[in-house]
């Protein structure tokens, strides 16, 4: 069995205080032996991913200097290889608080494959069907900083993001572990499929499957 999303992104017991446990009734699907080994890397990738995005609730926090901090210092040189080219960028709320940070670009196609294969596990999960048709990922939360006009395609991925997320207003949560990850399926008569995702509250990942 296969656990969508990954286990790994659900903080362990032992880092919890007394009383929590957000490893509830985790989401499991059938998978061959072949196909978890070869992800386990890449469910480590999106662990390091979701944990260094901006914004995320306490939780995500938690996690980032338990979990995944341990597992930098087991492996300095994977999660190195993970922050392709690094650069210092200024950060500056709406208040006008500034806060120094860095940036790195992500794999656009190993983000969009790992989001595939969740969908396609949540989608079996959600409908007992398979899904073998076409998808299209969409992460409002990742930031273009190069181009013509970075500021412009950034307010455009926000737009297109708040677009999407108000299509999923009155439809319903699934998961045990809110605080963690929630996601929501919403279908037509065409069968066309949106599905949408939520991590530590607040970063949200979207997948169309069909002929959009």
């Amino acid at each position: 069995m296969e656990h969508v999303p990954p286990k790994c992104i659900f903080p362990e017991k032992k880092d919890l205080p007394k009383g929590f446990n957000f490893r509830k009734n985790l989401i499991s699907v059938p998978s061959c032996d072949e196909h978890n080994s070869r992800k386990s890397t890449d469910d480590e990738y999106l662990m390091f991913v979701l944990a260094t995005t901006l914004g995320g609730n306490e939780h995500k926090l938690d996690h980032f200097k338990s979990k995944v901090m341990r597992a930098i210092q087991r492996r300095p040189h994977v999660f190195q290889s993970f922050m392709q080219n690094q650069q210092p960028v200024l950060l500056v709320d709406e208040e006008g608080n500034k806060q120094t940070s860095v940036s790195y670009k992500i794999d656009e196609d190993r983000i969009d494959n790992i989001f595939k294969h969740i969908a396609h596990g949540l989608f079996f999960h959600h409908t007992g069907q398979k899904w073998t048709g076409d998808y299209w990922v969409f992460c409002p939360d990742f930031m273009v900083l190069e181009g013509d006009d970075p500021a412009k395609a950034n307010e455009t991925i926000q737009e297109i993001g708040e677009r999407m997320n108000g299509q999923f207003t009155n439809i319903g949560k699934n998961g045990h572990n809110p605080d963690i990850f929630t996601y929501s399926l919403v279908s037509d008569d065409q069968n066309r499929h949106a599905l949408s995702m939520s991590f530590y509250r607040d970063f949200k990942a979207y997948v169309l499957l069909g002929d959009f």
